[in-house]
């Protein structure tokens, strides 16, 4: 055995150890005894070595394995981006992706697109600054005191500067104030730029002085495509009509909100072009005869059935030469302003042709049969194109009455805050041979699930399976039911294990759909405001709810 023993470890010092270090112990008379402690602290010391090794040898492995992963992944898909090395158009592209979807919601809040992107680097601010898309739309909320004012209209000066010449979009909405006479001086910023602002294509404003928009010139709006107007309270008095927008030629799409019936329209507006109508108040029969025969392009409008818009006198009794609307494809009625809230015979029915009617919606407490005349329904069964049926009711009282002059509906959209049960029932198909059967077109069934339908929240799930076997199955009369949608605005209503979803599906192996639509806001049953996110009819026109909200937001 050699003299000295050397001991070298990979990744450490060479160690070395002779004789000399090793000092004879006087007290000590059992060298053996020392070796043998040694020998058996460096077992120890190797195991200890070797297991390091292992795990080394291990970490390598992964190292190896993660290097050739991300080879695999370069060869694939490119090496990671750069941000910095992307071209400016690119960069603008991948911006314009981050702003809202609803361009009305596009606001300058410092912790969101677009001015987030500008407090990135100096890069990105100057990219998002030279892109004017980004900045094409501005929710300017105007609070009530002057620190409020003056920013809302220093934040419209930065906007306007950023927009450029750029197609724009302004919702303006102030907030409800007790003497709006006084804020002429300190809203004039906002009105005093209209003439300019010759790209504007939506414009929104609420409660902004009607004295302020009579200042503004009739040609100011050339490209003006989509207006909402919720005037501030002006009950009982009297301003001139509003000029600003009688000569936009692009003009399409109308909502207006905050009118006194009992005062003369306040607006001027080319009805000949419209395409939607929102008028959220009991406005009379008399003004939308006058209205509707002017607007031939019209294919949706809301109307309020107060107790002016009622049409008492039979057909029989007083024949009216009846007007066309040709291209009229959806129509609301909305009578919770007039008699409980009951569903009403509107006048325009009975002085109004409209073959193209596609979708019907009530919104109502309750469908009463004998207020509608035997006339009034058989005018209802001859709208042919009636594919879409949407009620949003208190309660299913009636409804027996009013399906079987609906024969033609495929869609039935349902918000119904008392039990469901009835409904199921009533649209349950029998096999008995004499039995009434109704709605046998019916494909596709619509049910709001939110917090407020506490109805449709609360359906025994049998019923409805039961429903929907019977429709599943059919008979030789009757259209299978091919999809049941849900409507809901949290994850939890739309949940599978839902009673009203489970029990349908073992219906999905028989070819049923089942489809869920999570929305951002639930719709109270007496407003329609949030009705228009749902709405095909007015898709893309989310501001359009201003009309109906008294408040804030």
């Amino acid at each position: 055995m050699s003299d000295d023993f050397h001991m070298t470890v990979e990744g450490t010092p060479r160690v070395v150890v002779t004789k000399d270090d090793v000092k004879a112990n006087p007290d000590d008379n059992q060298p053996d005894r020392l070796v043998e402690h040694d020998v058996t602290d460096l077992a120890k010391l190797r195991r200890e070595i070797q297991y390091l090794e292992r795990r080394l040898s291990e970490l390598r492995k992964q190292e190896a394995d993660l290097l050739a992963n991300t080879a695999r992944v370069i060869l694939a898909y490119g090496e990671k981006p750069d941000f910095s090395t992307l071209p400016n158009d690119i960069l603008q592209e991948i911006f314009v992706l981050c702003l809202p979807e609803s361009s009305y919601l596009i606001s300058f809040w410092p912790n969101e697109a677009p001015v987030l992107l500008t407090h990135v680097c100096s890069h990105w601010r100057e990219v998002a600054l030279g892109c004017t898309r980004l900045w094409r739309s501005l929710n300017l909320k105007i609070g009530e005191n002057e620190a409020d004012i003056e920013l809302a209209k220093e934040l419209f000066e930065v906007w306007l500067l950023r927009t450029k010449s750029s197609r724009q979009e302004l919702h303006a909405i102030s907030a409800p104030h007790t003497t709006p006479g006084i804020l002429n001086g300190q809203l004039a910023f906002l009105t005093d730029q209209f003439p300019t602002m010759h790209s504007l294509t939506r414009l929104t404003l609420a409660r902004i002085p009607a004295s302020l928009l009579n200042n503004i010139p009739p040609n100011s709006f050339p490209l003006l495509e989509n207006l909402v107007l919720l005037l501030p309270d002006i009950e009982g008095e009297w301003h001139s009509p509003i000029t600003a927008f009688e000569n936009s030629s692009g003009l399409k799409k109308v909502a207006l909100g905050g009118i006194d019936p009992a005062l003369a329209f306040p607006v001027v507006l080319p009805t000949a072009q419209l395409s939607h109508l929102i008028i959220p108040h009991a406005m009379g029969s008399t003004f939308w005869t006058k209205y509707l025969i002017s607007a031939p392009r019209l294919k949706s409008f809301e109307m309020v059935v107060g107790v002016k818009d009622v049409d008492p006198t039979p057909l029989s009794s007083a024949p009216y030469a009846r007007k066309l609307l040709p291209s009229l494809e959806q129509m609301t009625l909305w009578s919770w302003q007039y008699s409980d809230g009951k569903i009403d015979y509107p006048a325009v029915f009975r002085r109004f042709e409209f073959p193209q009617l596609r979708s019907l919606r009530f919104v109502a407490s309750h469908f009463q049969p004998g207020i509608w005349q035997q006339e009034n329904l058989n005018k209802l069964k001859s709208l042919q194109h009636l594919e879409t049926l949407s009620l949003a009711l208190n309660s299913t009282w009636g409804l027996s009455g009013l399906f079987p002059f609906t024969p033609h509906v495929r869609t039935l959209h349902v918000e119904i805050w008392d039990s469901c049960i009835d409904l199921f029932h009533i649209l349950t198909l029998k096999p008995e041979p004499h039995a009434e059967n109704l709605l046998l077109n019916l494909t596709t069934l619509e049910f709001d699930v939110g917090a407020y339908a506490a109805g449709t929240m609360r359906v025994v799930p049998s019923d409805l399976a039961a429903l929907v076997r019977s429709r599943m199955q059919g008979t030789t009369l009757a259209s299978r039911l091919e999809r049941v949608v849900f409507h809901g605005t949290a994850a939890a209503q739309l949940s599978r294990d839902a009673p009203y979803i489970h029990c349908l599906r073992p219906f999905i192996k028989d070819g049923l759909k089942i489809d869920f639509r999570l929305h951002e806001y639930e719709r109270s049953y007496r407003p329609t405001a949030y009705w228009i996110e749902m709405d095909s009819y007015l898709e893309g026109w989310r501001e359009a709810g201003v009309v109906y909200s008294d408040t804030f937001y």
